[in-house]
């Protein structure tokens, strides 16, 4: 999942930029790999509501 890509879908519904902001947060959330924090730039955080594994 692009992260710009859902963004864009979700600000022409949301129309408060705050929340936005919370749901990029969010998305962008790092992950441990190895005991070592990883930047992620696309998918989701494993066992989120957004997860596509549902």
């Amino acid at each position: 999942m692009n992260h710009d890509i859902v963004m864009a879908r979700l600000a022409r519904h949301i129309a408060d930029p705050r929340l936005l902001v919370i749901i990029r947060r969010f998305l962008q959330a790092g992950m441990l790999s190895g005991g070592v924090h990883v930047e992620r730039q696309e998918g989701t955080p494993q066992g989120g509501p957004l997860a596509a594994d549902r």
